[in-house]
């Protein structure tokens, strides 16, 4: 069944917002991006997508933490041992930007 036919359906003596042609282009345009995303293999189900949660698929910013858990801690000992900014990032190969943000979101509050 087509995308137009399963949401207009439901609604078979509705005014719509859109003219139907309008609508009827739009499910096409959907259907086509949706099946060129399955033949690259990108396209997963809503039911795929709600087995995985939150482990597995794209990776959530908890397991990425983990994964650099290590260097995060280096960053922050390097940066306590009075390394500018811009030396740790040279080091650990990372921007400017990225080791203020561990740093802000991982540095012990000194006072």
């Amino acid at each position: 069944m087509s995308i137009y036919r399963k949401v207009c359906s439901k609604y078979p003596n509705a005014d719509h917002v859109f003219p139907v042609p309008e609508v009827q282009g739009i499910a096409r345009s959907v259907e086509r991006y949706r099946a060129r995303w399955k033949a690259q293999g990108r396209f997963y189900s809503q039911a795929e997508r709600t087995a995985w949660g939150t482990s597995r698929g794209i990776r959530s910013g908890q397991a990425r933490r983990r994964l650099n858990e290590t260097r995060d801690r280096e960053i922050v000992q390097d940066r306590i041992e009075g390394l500018t900014i811009r030396a740790i990032a040279v080091k650990h190969n990372l921007t400017g930007r990225a080791v203020h943000h561990i740093l802000t979101r991982d540095a012990p509050l000194v006072t």
